[in-house]
């Protein structure tokens, strides 16, 4: 696939192609939490949140956060 028209490669641009092509497209629902990450600050959010999620680093980023909490 080449780049669509913002220069990158988007799903968007795909669906495009195939409804050209008239090839169906399929959805599915799913539960869960749709998190953007878009730009820098809904990245870091959607990072912190899995962080929490993690067994390994949660204990440490909460502290974290919670430091960071007193210093505002």
């Amino acid at each position: 696939m080449k780049h669509g028209a913002s220069g990158e490669i988007r799903l968007a641009d795909a669906f495009a192609i195939m409804l050209e092509n008239k090839r169906p497209i399929y959805g599915k629902k799913i539960a869960g939490e749709w998190l953007d990450t878009g730009n820098k600050f809904n990245y870091l959010k959607a990072s912190i949140k899995f962080g929490l999620k993690d067994k390994e680093i949660s204990a440490d980023l909460k502290k974290l956060i919670k430091s960071l909490n007193n210093e505002f």
